[in-house]
């Protein structure tokens, strides 16, 4: 089961990090079941996109795009909000500023 993690503020750079790293095991160890009884939880596809730079070849990447009312009901507006995106070990974790 997922363990809380407490928000230590503020915090050093190693300390955040055994933070994210304790976030990050704590996530990997809940289950596919778990993870679909969570709150908000959503299952998303990977698209490819493909982006042109000038003149050189045409760059194929993935994109996942986060779209609905279910973000404003979370927290995110679109207001001129910004996010933090951490990516580490196949994990992507959004940080409303």
């Amino acid at each position: 089961m997922l363990q809380a993690v407490e928000a230590v503020v503020p915090v050093k750079n190693d300390q955040l990090i055994l933070t994210l790293e304790g976030l990050r095991n704590s996530l990997a160890k809940i289950s596919k079941d778990e993870i679909d009884q969570l709150p908000g939880s959503r299952v998303l596809k990977v698209h490819y996109f493909s982006r042109t730079n000038g003149r050189k070849p045409t760059v194929t990447c993935p994109e996942i795009v986060l779209r609905g009312n279910w973000l404003e009901k979370n927290g995110f507006t679109y207001d001129d909000q910004y996010v933090h995106v951490i990516a580490m070990n196949g994990m992507i974790v959004i940080i409303p500023e």
